[in-house]
């Protein structure tokens, strides 16, 4: 058998450490990009479902508010004082 042995060149160490930080400064900036796309993923859906629950509320509010507009809007509740009595004789006159 062939086994891979570490090599004792510490030209091709010095390489492989080089090689080996970027491979690990890249794996942390990825993960750190996956990261922020999963969390901006999860806010942006969160403001969405917020909005359509705001909407759908507005929605339920504004139709039940709808019975108390059935009324007409021309009349208006006033205080009256009788001043003089008719009779329907006093009309024909």
């Amino acid at each position: 058998m062939n086994r891979m042995t570490a090599s004792r060149n510490p030209i091709l160490q010095a390489i492989g450490l080089i090689i080996g930080a970027v491979v690990a400064v890249a794996a942390v900036l990825v993960g750190a990009v996956l990261l922020s796309f999963i969390i901006g993923f999860v806010v942006l859906m969160g403001m969405l479902i917020y909005a359509r629950s705001w909407w759908a509320r507005r929605g339920i509010k504004k139709a039940s508010s709808g019975f108390a507009e059935d009324k007409p809007k021309d009349i208006v509740n006033v205080q009256y004082t009788v001043v003089k009595e008719r009779n329907v004789d006093d009309q024909a006159s």
